[in-house]
């Protein structure tokens, strides 16, 4: 059995511990005290010979050692805290099972007309290429049908984004705003694995820089390798370089009408309190950018965090699991995308790409503030408060639903719907206090000083440790 050690900032607290044979508490040993004893902040815990240090509960059969422990992490940045309310307790996630089962039927629709669009534009556009006589090729990406397909299944997974385009155009600008690929860049904020997805879609399929692996997923591959996703290994050390490379390959190569390269210099997601310092590998080229700014508005915010707060205000671990789990559970995904004017360095950014890339910052992290402000005090009228009407009554129709199915889970189950439930759904301690309440055995489970058999000569050692969440179990089985 093997828990830690920890990096630095992680505290680990052991909550239970036990050995002997599961689900049968007349022979199991509680070693609580003796394991909180044994681990060490510096050196973990490394622990085998179960039967040499606990005694022989069972003799001649299997049994396990289980270690519940709950990490603490005392340098939680705060913008990797997500403020969206997550579903908590039994009933809490039974509730997300009829839009998981909806949005699962949807999502193979939704797929389905996607790749239809796909084969339909990859045939139209080999047709046009033959028959037109220009040296410029188009693409997939550039086909209405593959981005008309693709924006369907966006639909049919319950993201509806609107766009505001910002007409006060700089003089030098001499296009329509909705135009997107009069600069080589688009560059946004980035809050959740949604935004790359989204911004494709709406704005004609740009190019986008994806971490190794992307085009080798089913679906999301194919269509990444038409519209020019660039691979970057962020594995390897000289990532940086190599993305950097890619961005000034593109600048480059860059005609005005081709498709922009969309960025994100962030580097990274956040909650989505406000927007994080830039890095200027995206400003070092010194092409002029399109400034996006987008703000997520449904009942859940999609933020991809390493960290959630609770309904108690207590800051837990979080994973792409759970994130899933939630995003599925959750109809309708609505978001306002804000599109800046064009800018355009001067010779001092072009000089200092961090300089150029603070600049663009700056007038970004207003927009977003000014349409936060805005999205959140919005009288709702006209088209607008239609279909925002519509889409509660999505999320209204969801919620009746949900509450049948937990009415009816809690008839199956013999629980009332009243119940009070843990605020962790996934917290190893109320699993022990339902087994506690099934088993009213497990309270009285001897003590390690009760046992004094013998132990036998060998024993076998199985590990398994869940380190990414808050709450884990580290289990071991021996004979």
């Amino acid at each position: 059995l093997s828990i830690g050690p920890f990096q630095d900032g992680i505290i680990c607290e052991i909550l239970e511990a036990w050995y002997g044979i599961p689900n049968d508490f007349e022979h199991q040993v509680d070693v609580t005290e003796f394991i909180r004893k044994k681990y060490s902040p510096k050196d973990g815990l490394q622990l085998s010979n179960f039967n040499k240090h606990f005694h022989d509960p069972a003799k001649g059969k299997l049994k396990r050692m289980v270690v519940e422990y709950k990490l603490t992490n005392t340098k939680v940045k705060p913008d990797d805290v997500s403020r969206a309310k997550y579903s908590e307790g039994t009933m809490g996630h039974l509730q997300l099972l009829p839009a998981m089962t909806t949005k699962a039927l949807a999502n193979m629709i939704g797929a389905a007309v996607a790749a239809g669009g796909f084969a339909a534009a990859k045939a139209v556009t080999q047709v046009s290429n033959w028959t037109s006589s220009d040296n410029e090729k188009k693409t997939v990406a550039d086909s209405g049908l593959f981005q008309g397909g693709f924006m369907a299944w966006m639909h049919f997974n319950g993201i509806w984004p609107t766009v505001k385009y910002c007409q006060n155009m700089p003089d030098w600008f001499e296009h329509k705003a909705e135009d997107m690929k009069q600069t080589p860049f688009i560059v946004s904020n980035h809050i959740c694995y949604l935004d790359g997805p989204i911004l494709a879609g709406t704005f004609g399929a740009p190019k986008i820089i994806a971490m190794k692996g992307t085009l080798d997923m089913p679906l999301f591959g194919r269509f990444g390798q038409e519209i020019g996703v660039i691979e970057v290994d962020r594995e390897d050390k000289d990532s940086r370089a190599a993305t950097i490379k890619a961005i000034t390959d593109h600048y480059e190569s860059w005609k005005p009408g081709q498709r922009p390269l969309l960025l994100f210099p962030e580097g990274r997601t956040s909650n989505g309190d406000s927007l994080l310092p830039f890095k200027k590998g995206a400003f070092i080229p010194g092409g002029a950018v399109r400034p996006v700014v987008l703000h997520y508005t449904g009942n859940w915010h999609p933020a991809n965090t390493n960290f959630k707060e609770t309904s108690s205000g207590e800051v837990v671990a979080t994973g792409d699991g759970e994130w899933m789990e939630q995003f599925f559970g959750t109809m309708v995904h609505s978001l306002t995308i804000k599109v800046l004017p064009p800018y355009r360095p001067s010779a001092e950014e072009l000089e200092n790409a961090q300089l150029y890339a603070d600049n663009v910052r700056e007038v970004m992290d207003e927009a977003y503030l000014t349409l936060r402000e805005e999205l959140e005090n919005r009288p709702e009228s006209g088209w607008q408060a239609t279909k925002d009407a519509s889409k509660d009554l999505m999320e209204d129709i969801s919620t009746f639903a949900s509450g049948a199915w937990s009415r009816l889970s809690s008839i199956v189950v013999g629980q009332s719907v009243s119940e009070p439930h843990s605020t962790s759904a996934t917290s190893s301690s109320r699993k022990s206090a339902e087994k506690q309440a099934l088993h009213p055995r497990m309270r009285t489970r001897p003590s390690l000083q009760e046992y004094r058999v013998p132990p036998p000569s060998s024993s076998v050692i199985l590990n398994k440790a869940d380190l990414r969440r808050e709450l884990g179990v580290a289990m071991a089985d021996s004979v």
